[in-house]
C-alpha cells in the first residue's frame, strides 16, 4: 500500500459543503480560494494518530481489514514442544 492515497476531497465535497451552508454552490473563483485554504484546517498527524488509537483500543473491526490483512492479524500456531 505504500504510496497508495488513501484519503481525499474532491471539488462536490467542498460543493456540498456550500450548498449545506450558504444554500449556493461556489462560484469557480470561491472554489479556488476554499480549495486553496481547506487543507490548512486539517490536522493530518492528529487524525492519523487517532485512527491509530482506535486500533490499539480494538475500536476498528475486521470487517475494515481485506482477507490478507485478517490473515496476517491471527496469531501464528505454535509448534508443539
Amino acid at each position: 500500500m505504500k504510496g497508495n492515497i488513501v484519503f481525499s476531497l474532491c471539488t462536490d465535497d467542498i460543493q456540498q459543503v456550500a450548498a449545506d451552508d450558504l444554500d449556493r454552490h461556489l462560484s469557480d473563483k470561491e472554489l479556488r480560494l476554499v480549495a486553496d485554504r481547506v487543507g490548512d484546517y486539517l490536522d493530518w498527524y492528529q487524525a492519523i494518530g487517532f485512527a491509530i488509537q482506535d486500533l490499539k483500543m480494538g475500536r476498528l473491526g475486521d470487517e475494515k481489514l481485506g482477507a490478507g490483512e485478517a490473515a496476517a492479524k491471527k496469531p501464528a500456531a505454535r509448534k508443539a514442544k
